[in-house]
């Protein structure tokens, strides 16, 4: 629960204009400074980097396993989640 804490604080330091992010294919993500380090050992700059990087490969695949079940859902599914769904997969075109 404690490590959670440092999400959910930039989240909401995030909704109060407090905190930065960077832009990515998949939405807003904290940058490395943007995160409350504290009391946490071992984590790098470099260590974050990768952590947060991007498969876009990876993330094609995964939106590509989703077309099925979107498709049987599409008669229930919220407009937004599909809309959602498409933008991912223009960002990840990029």
């Amino acid at each position: 629960f404690g490590e959670n804490m440092r999400v959910l604080k930039w989240v909401v330091e995030r909704c109060e204009g407090k905190a930065g992010a960077r832009e990515t294919p998949l939405g807003w993500m904290p940058r490395f400074e943007d995160l409350e380090w504290k009391g946490l050992k071992g984590m790098t700059h470099e260590r974050f980097d990768e952590l947060m990087s991007i498969d876009t490969d990876q993330w094609r695949h995964e939106l590509g396993e989703h077309s099925e079940l979107f498709g049987k859902l599409q008669s229930r599914l919220p407009r937004e989640m599909s809309l959602q769904r498409e933008l991912f997969e223009l960002g990840l075109t990029q």
